[in-house]
């Protein structure tokens, strides 16, 4: 009887069996052997387990505000060829999906992409090629924010400097606000209007203890150089100027505020060095009085100079009003009061709008001896 009943147990397992194998055969040689063991239950899978990374910018970049993965929800896509297995709005601590075909030996034969949502709005993607193995799979994905071809994100950005750094006058002073996609930085420095560039009007405001120039508005989805100048009179000379760079990302806003300190701000330029008088012809009397032909020397140290002066720190006058950039005020007949005075001294400084640099005196050889003077007509 125990047979009996084992004989039709086996018949019965038998016939599920033949029932579940009723495939033709021709069907049934389109069906990879894996994926049949799948449908079958049988075939061993992998899951995986999706971390998230997300990118950084610099110290001096203006970038949106931090946003955590908490604040986002994602979706997952995992494709190999054809196949495609997806899980959409997973938080951040719940990035998984189960069932995964394992990888051929030794390939990453796998896509994995990860978006990051806020509302229907995507903010930051990553992908990468990944293998899958048998059981249990764990990868760290780096995602960055969306910078598409036809995003738009917004800047919202703030100078300010306290009263006592310098006033500001609209009517008499005048500032540039400018951005530009991201060239060389120097070549940027050469010619800052140049090529794409994008300047816009900003007024300063004065507020309680600071000025201020504040500045909001849609830019497409991109990476630029935002630059201000501040000038004294209309562009006469550049008190301050602050460059940043900017990353403007698909539904984001780039938040950037900058604070200007003492030494952002121009003063007057340095003084020149290394001042001498290289050599001293003999004085003469001509119809201005005693005259004294002196070479002057010194080293252009400063960048932002408009001339140099040169004084008769003795007489006290204005030898000379030289040029930027000039090093030497060679062959000049002066007319000190007394060009045997071996106490008469001469001095050099730089100036620009914000006033002169200290005064330098030269280093000059002994006056030259008395000599026959000749009245000339």
């Amino acid at each position: 009887m125990h047979t009996s009943i084992a004989m039709r147990s086996f018949a019965l397992c038998l016939s599920w069996v033949l029932a579940l194998l009723s495939i033709s055969l021709g069907t049934l040689s389109t069906i990879s052997c894996a994926n049949f063991l799948t449908e079958m239950g049988l075939a061993k899978t992998g899951s995986l387990q999706v971390e998230i990374r997300q990118s950084g910018g610099s110290s001096r970049t203006v970038l949106p505000p931090v946003v955590l993965p908490t604040d986002l929800l994602f979706d997952l896509a995992l494709t190999r060829g054809t196949t495609s297995i997806t899980a959409t709005g997973l938080s951040a601590d719940k990035l998984a999906l189960s069932a995964i075909p394992p990888s051929e030996a030794g390939k990453s034969d796998w896509t994995l992409t990860a978006t990051g949502k806020k509302g229907d709005l995507a903010l930051f993607s990553g992908s990468a090629a990944i293998a899958i193995n048998v059981g249990a799979n764990t990868v760290t994905l780096d995602l960055a924010p969306l910078q598409t071809a036809t995003g738009m994100g917004n800047l919202t950005f703030t100078l300010s400097w306290p009263h006592e750094l310098f006033a500001w006058e609209n009517s008499s002073n005048s500032v540039d606000l400018y951005w530009t996609p991201s060239i060389d930085e120097a070549a940027l420095r050469n010619s800052p209007l140049s090529g794409d560039s994008v300047s816009t009007i900003v007024e300063v405001v004065q507020n309680i203890q600071t000025y201020s120039i504040s500045y909001n508005a849609p830019i497409a989805s991109g990476d630029y150089f935002l630059v201000v100048d501040l000038y004294k009179g209309e562009r006469e000379s550049v008190i301050a100027s602050v460059m940043e760079l900017v990353r403007i990302f698909d539904g984001q806003t780039s938040e950037g505020t900058v604070s200007l300190d003492a030494g952002d701000i121009s003063g007057p330029p340095e003084a020149p060095t290394n001042c001498y008088i290289a050599s001293s012809q003999s004085a003469r009397l001509t119809s201005r009085g005693n005259s004294l032909v002196l070479d002057f020397f010194w080293t252009d140290v400063s960048e932002t100079e408009n001339g140099y002066i040169i004084y008769d720190d003795t007489d006290l006058i204005d030898v000379a009003d030289l040029s930027s950039n000039s090093e030497s005020f060679p062959t000049s007949e002066i007319y000190p009061s007394n060009p045997y005075d071996p106490g008469h001294e001469y001095s050099i400084a730089a100036y620009n709008a914000f006033g002169e640099s200290p005064r330098v005196p030269f280093e000059q050889p002994p006056p030259p001896l008395p000599s026959r003077l000749v009245a000339l007509p």
